[in-house]
């Protein structure tokens, strides 16, 4: 997804847009997917309906936010601190559950 959005932030023509596109469907189906597992992992039975309703809130705030972001830094600009911020989101989901596995010895 970082890459995806990095490319974006390049302004390309439109068919590197098209074939950088077809990845879409790719990142978002693997990043709901994993977001969904993890809400799943870490929310007790009983609030698993309100974790992944957290999570769409979250998902609805970031909307805003790049709106803001899109206005203040342009949408190039935009697009390579998404990169950036979703790298760094990536890096740390993998570490902590690094961390996670090894303290649970799975």
């Amino acid at each position: 997804m970082s890459f995806r959005l990095f490319v974006f932030s390049l302004t390309p023509p439109w068919y590197v847009v098209l074939a950088t596109q077809a990845l879409h469907a790719l990142t978002f189906g693997g990043t709901h997917v994993a977001s969904m597992r993890i809400i799943h992992r870490i929310t007790p039975e009983a609030f698993r309906a309100s974790g992944q309703t957290f999570l769409t809130a979250l998902v609805g705030l970031g909307g805003v936010l790049g709106g803001v972001w899109a206005e203040t830094y342009g949408l190039p600009g935009l697009f390579r601190m998404l990169a950036i911020v979703g790298a760094a989101a990536t890096l740390l989901v993998f570490l902590g559950f690094a961390k996670w596995r090894e303290d649970v010895g799975a």
